[in-house]
């Protein structure tokens, strides 16, 4: 079977900040620090770990949060 190619939408709404966002003083939900990690950084290590051959997409509104790398080692 042929591994899947994965696209995470990890943007936010223009104009509206989220409230967990706010509540935890970043700009983006996907930055909210969970247990000392991004959300998105959890949620790419668990693709990498499920699909390890697969292409990840991250669809995001700030480039800037794209440093987090699904390759780099946990």
């Amino acid at each position: 079977m042929a591994s899947p190619t994965i696209l995470i939408l990890a943007g936010k709404r223009d104009g509206k900040l989220d409230p967990l966002a706010k509540a935890a003083g970043v700009t983006h939900k996907c930055n909210v620090p969970i247990q000392g990690k991004p959300l998105l950084q959890w949620v790419l290590e668990g693709v990498r770990d499920a699909w390890p051959e697969s292409a990840i997409w991250v669809s995001i509104h700030d480039p800037a949060l794209s440093r987090i790398s699904p390759r780099s080692p946990n």
